[in-house]
């Protein structure tokens, strides 16, 4: 007589759960707002983070505020039409002082990941599945490489890990599927906790291009933005 283990999936695996709230975007004679969101409904129901906080922190200079200081995670609609939502994950640039011609400094990567930012990494998780699929869109600056990790772990043993990587000079928009094929290490552990990183690109000093228009929920900006992945409908596989 044996038992088997039940199969799980990650939340908010269709990230169709987000939570918007304003920050300040300058402090200069007055404070002005903007939009930043997060992958989660609340704090009970956690599992997503992103490192948001990178480029959404408080400017001191107020012209040109379009092209400084925004998310570089959010949602967009997503591949189940009007009224779904999707992750869409780019690089953003805030070091371009208060000008609308150059920019100065490196974009920040953008990331999606199971875990806390500046904490923890992973989500309680007591299975170990065989593989995780998903549906993305890429739009890459020049030649970029986005990549997907997920690690299932015993304790802090890592007893499993898959890597998903693509690097492309096309834009990609027919949501495609993607398999990542998890290699066990350790088949003998269980597992007792699950972690997904989406990095848009792998790259330190992503490439990325001046004063470009973004569709974020609250509206279109222009921003330095590098490449753009947005993900969709995670599914991990049992076999």
């Amino acid at each position: 007589v044996f038992t088997t283990e039940v199969e799980q999936q990650v939340g908010n695996a269709g990230f169709e759960e987000w939570s918007e709230w304003e920050v300040d975007a300058y402090s200069f004679i007055s404070t002005t707002k903007q939009k930043t969101y997060g992958p989660w409904k609340d704090e009970s129901s956690k599992w997503w983070d992103t490192n948001n906080s990178e480029t959404t922190s408080k400017s001191s200079t107020p012209g040109y505020l379009t092209f400084k200081c925004f998310p570089m995670v959010s949602y967009t609609q997503g591949r189940s039409g009007e009224g779904s939502k999707a992750a869409q994950i780019m690089a953003i640039n805030v070091a371009g002082g208060n000008t609308n011609l150059i920019s100065y400094g490196n974009a920040v990567p953008g990331r999606l990941f199971i875990g806390t930012y500046g904490g923890a990494s992973g989500h309680q998780f007591g299975v170990r599945p065989s593989k995780m699929k998903f549906y993305y869109n890429y739009v890459p600056r020049g030649t970029d490489t986005f990549r997907c990790t997920i690690v299932i772990k015993n304790g802090d043993t890592e007893i499993g890990k898959g890597i998903f990587e693509l690097t492309t000079d096309l834009s990609i928009s027919n949501w495609p599927e993607a398999v990542v094929e998890i290699e066990y290490s350790n088949k003998e552990l269980v597992a007792t906790s699950v972690s997904v990183e989406f990095l848009q690109s792998t790259n330190a000093e992503p490439p990325f291009t001046k004063d470009v228009s973004i569709t974020y929920p609250a509206g279109n900006v222009n921003v330095h933005g590098g490449s753009i992945l947005t993900v969709d409908d995670i599914e991990l596989i049992y076999e």
